[in-house]
């Protein structure tokens, strides 16, 4: 009985790393609903060389995907591009989506780190719970973009051929270093940018020498500062 037991564990823990090692899964058209077909085929969410879509959840709260590229900035291009398509499509049908439903785009590696997002969720669930303090309007559209500005690698290269089209930039940081100026640059491509906040956690900065930084890329947008005062996150604005 002991060694059916010992070899049932085995046969189970082989399962386990084959299954582990196997190819990843990713989602196809096919997973989308005949409801959200017309939408996924306008933004090319499956028809890019370079981009696949790791998880695709569409329930009655909103849209999840995971992205994940490949080959650098080619590939980073066509998410920035899938991002902005949905954008221009919620604006030319807007009665396609309700204007609360919650929609995220999160950018996975392959190594399953994230080193951004794009959402209009503004309940604070997904940790971001200051967004609504700027006062936005709901609507399906992206609202920001949350990067992670000291850790990832590709999304902070300044290239002339991305365009991200989002009201506001969260530049995040948990680690004690802090970005150098270049790590900055990639603000260009963000020139419909109205607000770019300040989300730096467990490291002391100089929030001018910061604020400097980005109106060198925008100089016309508000830049804020998260703050926790009184239990709860506040936006202070930089002067």
């Amino acid at each position: 009985m002991n060694k059916r037991v010992h070899l049932a564990g085995l046969l189970i823990l082989m399962l386990m790393i084959l299954t582990s090692c196997g190819p990843e899964h990713y989602a196809s058209k096919y997973d989308v609903g005949l409801e959200h077909e017309e939408w996924a085929n306008e933004i090319g969410l499956f028809s890019h060389e370079n981009l696949k879509v790791r998880e695709y959840e569409d329930e009655n709260a909103g849209i999840k995907l995971e992205l994940e590229y490949e080959n650098g900035l080619a590939g980073y291009k066509e998410l920035c591009d899938v991002v902005n398509a949905h954008n221009k499509f919620v604006e030319e049908n807007p009665d396609y989506f309700p204007s609360d439903i919650n929609v995220t785009f999160t950018n996975k590696y392959a190594s399953e780190f994230s080193p951004s997002f794009f959402s209009n969720i503004s309940n604070g669930s997904n940790g971001i719970d200051y967004i609504s303090k700027l006062g936005k309007e709901d609507t399906a559209k992206v609202q920001y973009m949350y990067i992670d500005i000291a850790s990832a690698t590709t999304e902070i290269q300044k290239s002339d051929d991305i365009v991200i089209d989002v009201p506001a930039i969260i530049l995040g940081n948990d680690y004690r270093n802090i970005p150098n100026e270049n790590a900055y640059s990639f603000l260009s491509e963000c020139k419909s940018a109205e607000q770019v906040i300040i989300d730096f956690h467990n490291v002391e900065y100089d929030r001018g020498e910061v604020s400097n930084c980005i109106r060198k890329y925008l100089p016309n947008a508000e830049i804020y500062s998260v703050e926790f005062n009184s239990g709860e996150n506040h936006l202070e604005k930089c002067p």
